[in-house]
């Protein structure tokens, strides 16, 4: 009940994918407090890493809330390319 381990998604042969798991705090506050991340302004790197961690909150506590049997991926390229969510 710490966080939640995200796996990388493997399904395509074509493209390198970076394959190890991303972990996600339970709540973005113990994240931003952890990370020392005080003044969180919109436009900067530390708020779209924020807003990212709370919408990855949403869609794990959907998928509990529908109690579906879906999982949430992710998928990035060695280049840096990144997708944050795939159900399968």
């Amino acid at each position: 009940m710490v966080g939640y381990l995200i796996p990388g998604f493997t399904a395509t042969v074509k493209r390198r994918a970076i394959l190890a798991p991303k972990f996600y705090f339970f709540d973005v506050g113990i994240a931003n407090y952890l990370l020392n991340r005080k003044n969180i302004l919109p436009g900067t790197e530390i708020f779209g890493h924020s807003f990212e961690h709370l919408i990855i909150q949403e869609l794990i506590a959907y998928l509990g809330y529908m109690q579906s049997f879906e999982s949430i991926n992710y998928w990035r390229t060695s280049s840096g390319y990144e997708v944050d969510a795939i159900f399968r």
